[in-house]
């Protein structure tokens, strides 16, 4: 068992290409999530923000 994190829409056709594709080399596939990344923004924490 293994686990693969994919960056794409999952209706494009690559993405389509890339399950098939997978589908006929293993015995179970199972999508565990499919999240938006246009509203996703990264956040960096401001680490030198020291409050004694």
């Amino acid at each position: 068992m293994f686990y693969v994190d994919v960056e794409g829409h999952k209706d494009s056709e690559e993405m389509k290409c890339a399950m098939d594709e997978l589908v006929k080399i293993t015995k179970h596939l199972k999508v565990l999530g499919c999240y938006p990344i246009d509203n996703v923004k990264p956040v960096i924490p401001d680490l030198t923000d020291k409050k004694d």
